[in-house]
């Protein structure tokens, strides 16, 4: 293919000016291409341009190396029905040859297998988890028979055992209340070590509180969605502004968890002053929201205002450094929309509820990935490739 795409394009440039480039060799360096069936390297192929000296790669001038989307639709739509028709040929031949071919079906069936069976069993006794940390996020969501449906939200629970330990996920939930998943969350781990819930202030969350547990809002969250709750009670940007730099300016934003970490038991008066003006700050801001005119924006600092110092209480009661934010879990996130996404533009919620599974696997647990794997393929029978073959040619009218 990209041999037909240098030529095609060499055939252009002549047609356009005849004689004036001509073949200049292979690149030296080759291209690293990172396909669906593993890494694929390429010398491109060279031009030179005899007016001007310049020496270019003809895949670059018709966009193949370019940012994506470069390609017209009619190449993209080329290129990916070829790939999509030596997929077809190549199982039928080697289905031809005597060897093994996977159904749809069949996939669908071992990675819903691969779902419930490696995925979130729970183990005992568990690790003494101390901190969990919940967040949730939306997709798009389609019926039985494949029709789009209202737009739904599963939630990830991260824990760890300690300061300074990684968070690892211990469930996921999809289209799930957070009653619903504090009623789980025993079944998935052991819960009496369990001291911090980190999450930001969606509804139900709380659910997740375990008796003697304290809660540590997000930093980030409160800073972020301050404005759009102004915003819902009827204030404009501009508007905003006397509201939303009296916010930004309190201390408590001034004390990420980096910063805290550089400091010793000599700094503990100025982290008392800090928290103090804090919580005046917070109480000047309350006094002119105005519970009538400003509803939503009262009750959300109303509940934010005692939930974002327990990082600030657990330093100076323990000397421990515990996260102000959930960027843990939004770095999780980041790394598996794009997955949802690329995959499927609507999924069922046993779906998604089992790629997650997958997914988090692949991501966190790449050891039980591997020997998923191998106790896959000792059910197939082996192949041994012994060649390649391929042809194309251009077809300049009729088909394309």
């Amino acid at each position: 293919l990209l041999e037909a795409l240098e030529e095609r394009e060499r055939q252009r440039l002549s047609r356009v000016c005849p004689g004036r480039y001509v073949k200049n060799g292979h690149q030296t360096q080759e291209k690293v291409i990172r396909t669906e069936w593993g890494i694929f390297r390429y010398h491109p192929q060279q031009l030179k341009d005899k007016k001007t000296g310049r020496t270019f790669l003809p895949l670059r001038e018709c966009g193949f190396f370019s940012s994506p989307g470069a390609l017209s639709p009619q190449d993209e739509k080329g290129v990916g029905l070829a790939v999509h028709l030596s997929y077809r040929l190549a199982a039928k031949e080697i289905s031809r040859l005597g060897g093994f071919s996977t159904s749809a079906m069949t996939l669908h069936r071992r990675v819903q297998k691969m779902g419930e069976r490696w995925i979130f069993q729970p183990t005992r006794p568990s690790p003494p988890y101390r901190f969990l940390m919940a967040d949730g996020t939306g997709f798009r969501r389609q019926g039985s028979r494949g029709q789009a449906l209202k737009n739904g939200e599963f939630r990830l629970l991260l824990a760890s055992t300690g300061v300074n330990h990684p968070f690892q996920p211990i469930g996921v939930g999809v289209n799930s209340s957070g009653e619903k998943i504090g009623e789980e969350l025993t079944t998935l781990i052991d819960t009496t070590h369990l001291e911090v819930l980190f999450a930001d202030g969606e509804p139900g969350i709380e659910a997740l509180l375990l008796p003697g547990m304290r809660f540590q809002r997000c930093l980030v969250h409160g800073r972020r969605d301050f404005p759009f709750l102004l915003y819902a009670d009827g204030l404009k940007k501009k508007e905003q502004l006397p509201f939303t730099q009296h916010f930004d300016s309190l201390p408590v934003f001034s004390f990420p968890q980096k910063k805290l970490e550089t400091l010793n038991s000599q700094d503990i008066p100025q982290v008392l002053e800090a928290i103090g003006k804090t919580r005046q700050g917070f109480l000047e801001l309350l006094k002119i929201l105005n519970p009538d005119t400003y509803p939503r924006s009262r009750a959300y600092l109303e509940g934010l205002s005692g939930r974002l110092f327990t990082f600030f209480d657990w330093w100076l009661e323990k000397g421990e450094v515990i996260p102000s934010t959930t960027n843990p879990i939004e770095g999780t996130f980041s790394r598996i929309k794009n997955r949802i996404r690329s995959i499927g533009r609507r999924w069922s919620d046993q779906g998604l509820l089992h790629y997650l599974r997958v997914a988090l696997l692949k991501i966190f647990s790449p050891q039980i990935w591997k020997q998923f794997w191998e106790d896959f393929f000792k059910e197939c029978p082996p192949i041994l490739l012994k060649g390649i073959r391929y042809h194309w040619k251009w077809i300049e009218s009729g088909i394309r």
